[in-house]
């Protein structure tokens, strides 16, 4: 299992903190990410638990293309 814990991600391009499967992402903050390449938390499996998270001006929070996967407790404001 994969944790993200406790991190602070601004600017850059593409998608940040990128995971697969069976992984837990929580406690961070990720801004400024609107340049139109991507999401500050990106899930392209299942099983993952994103927690607590706080996710600001981005083109997109939390992007899901896979299913299930638990999503709760996050502040997301003035994405898109």
């Amino acid at each position: 299992m994969q944790v993200v814990d406790l991190c602070f991600s601004e600017s850059g391009f593409g998608s940040r903190n990128m995971v697969s499967s069976m992984c837990e992402v929580r406690g961070n903050l990720c801004s400024d990410k609107g340049d139109g390449t991507g999401s500050r938390i990106f899930s392209s499996g299942f099983n993952n638990r994103i927690d607590g998270n706080t996710l600001q001006f981005n083109d997109f929070g939390v992007r899901l293309t896979s299913s299930p996967n638990v999503v709760i407790r996050n502040v997301s404001r003035f994405n898109g």
